[in-house]
Order: structure tokens, then C-alpha cells, then sequence
């Protein structure tokens, strides 16, 4: 799914909000609508719904109220781009949600009309698997196996050859990268079990090869609030704070990733390396090279 999906939104929150913990958020929408309902104002209303689901992404009644807002409007305003992207959020925020077959049979509609066949065959395999007595399942079966007829960790793992089909064996193929990752991200949304967090795992690392550190951003962010117990997910917030310091250059926010990480885990293997980088923070190459040649002589 495209980086300008609303999932980045969530994850990559580089300001934080306060809120009116008491108000409902939605009820400044359901005013603005109220008097004009015109293609212009519902563009400003979902750019406010999305200012209070940053302002409330803590607050787990308030964020579904305000992401099933954001879809019905999007929906309205044929705005499918926008649709996909709250429809992510609430199959990745709220997984055991009733109403998950119809947001998972909806995105993979969505992601099959936008060609992207990877992700739209793994969900519908999802819904096929998982709501077999659903009236959609025939067909959502047959929109699969237009893609595939193996097991779907197979097809994951083809999917995941294909990056290195490329003439340059130095090079990695581009739109195999991405179908892997969006692949990587559906089969998560699809079956949340104990494999989505290494698949996701696996799509950080491409994602970070093909230098979409958003991405990868918002995938370790997936695995660190999700999959809490996953093994790697130290690591996650690691890389978390090692990107954010190295590429998006944002010391405020690598400190806060390395300080939570020395928080939750001050035993990890990482801890001494995460201590180094935040008792170096903004130091300079020349600076760091010249710590270390002295450090040597010591």
C-alpha cells in the first residue's frame, strides 16, 4: 500500500497533540458537514479527521469512531486511495474487530481494482479461508487463485524471489521489492498470527533497501505495538531510532526511540550500543572519529 496511505499517519506522528479527552472528536466533523456537504468541505473534513486520529491514537474508542468517520467519508467522496488507508488502520488497530471480513473483503476489492494483485490475492485468500460460510467467499476464492493456487507461504516465498530477478545480480528488482512488501503487510492485515511479525519483519528490511524509510518506519512500529513478545522486536525499535536519527535526521525523536528502548530493555544484547549512539547523538563523522582515535590511545 502506497507510503501515503493514513497507516504512515499513525506511526509517524513526528508532533505530539493534546486532546479533549472528554469530547466526542467526531462531533466537529458531523458540525462542519452539517451546514455544507460540498466536495471542498468534505476534503477539509477528512483532513480534520485525520488531526484528531493523531490527537487520539491512544484512545482506542476514540480512534475507531473517528477511522470508521474517515471511511464512510472517504467512501462518499470516492477517494479509494483514503479508503485503503483507513481501512488498514482499523484491520491493523483493531484485528479481532466483528466487523473484520467486511473492512478485509472491502480493502482487497480496493487493492485488486489498483492492480496490486499481491496484496489483493493474500487478502481474499484471507477472507476465503477465515469466513468460508460468508456469501463473498466463493468469489473472493476465485479472485485468489487468480494469483495463486499453492499454500500462500509459498507464494510469499516466490514473491520474495522475485526481488533478485534482475539482470544486475548487484540491483534488486523494484516492483517485485514493492509487491513483497505490500504482500508481506496483507498476509499481517489477513491472519494476524505468529508468523505476520517476521513477515513484517522481512518487509522493514526491503523497504529500508529501497531506501522508503517511511515504510520501514511504520512496519517497525507495527511489530513493536502489536507483537510486543516477538522476539525481534527489540530490534525494531533499535532500527526505529537508528533510522530516524540517520536518515530523516531527527535527534528529538532517535532520542525518544533509544531512551524507551533502554527503558524496556536494559538487558538486550543492544543496550550497550544503544547507550553509545545516545551519549553520541548529534555528534558530527569528524567528531565521532576523533572520540574513537582517542579512545584507541587510551
Amino acid at each position: 500500500m502506497k507510503q501515503t496511505f493514513l497507516l504512515l499517519l499513525f506511526s509517524l506522528a513526528l508532533f505530539s497533540c493534546k486532546s479533549d479527552k472528554t469530547a466526542d472528536p467526531a462531533a466537529s466533523i458531523d458540525n462542519l458537514l452539517a451546514t455544507d456537504g460540498s466536495a471542498e468541505n468534505k476534503s477539509k473534513a477528512l483532513d480534520q479527521i485525520n488531526k484528531l486520529i493523531l490527537e487520539n491514537k491512544d484512545d482506542k474508542s476514540k480512534l475507531k469512531s473517528l477511522l470508521i468517520k474517515g471511511l464512510d467519508l472517504s467512501k462518499e467522496s470516492n477517494q479509494t486511495g483514503k479508503s485503503a488507508g483507513y481501512l488498514t488502520s482499523l484491520l491493523r488497530e483493531f484485528p479481532n474487530d466483528p466487523d473484520k471480513k467486511d473492512y478485509m473483503y472491502s480493502l482487497a476489492s480496493i487493492m485488486r481494482n489498483s492492480k496490486k494483485t499481491s496484496a489483493a490475492s493474500i487478502l481474499f485468500k484471507g477472507f476465503s479461508d477465515q469466513f468460508p460460510k460468508d456469501p463473498r467467499a466463493e468469489e473472493a476464492s476465485k479472485y485468489a487463485a487468480e494469483s495463486f493456487t499453492s499454500d500462500v507461504h509459498d507464494y510469499l516465498l516466490k514473491t520474495a524471489k522475485d526481488i533478485f530477478n534482475v539482470e544486475d545480480q548487484s540491483q534488486i528488482n523494484r516492483k517485485a521489492s514493492l509487491d513483497y512488501v505490500n504482500a508481506c503487510e496483507a498476509y499481517a492485515l489477513a491472519y494476524n498470527d505468529k508468523k505476520s511479525p517476521e513477515y513484517l519483519y522481512k518487509a522493514s528490511e526491503v523497504a529500508r533497501s529501497l531506501t522508503t524509510y517511511r515504510k520501514s518506519l511504520s512496519l517497525f512500529d507495527w511489530i513493536i505495538e502489536q507483537y510486543p513478545d516477538y522476539e525481534k522486536t527489540p530490534t525494531c525499535l533499535f532500527l526505529k531510532g537508528f533510522v530516524i536519527e540517520n536518515e530523516l535526521k531527527n535527534e528529538e525523536l532517535a532520542r525518544a526511540s533509544y531512551e524507551l528502548f533502554l527503558e524496556k530493555y536494559p538487558t538486550n544484547e543492544l543496550a550497550d550500543d544503544v547507550k553509545f549512539l545516545l551519549e553520541n547523538l548529534g555528534k558530527t563523522d569528524e567528531e565521532m572519529l576523533k572520540m574513537i582515535e582517542e579512545n584507541r590511545k587510551k
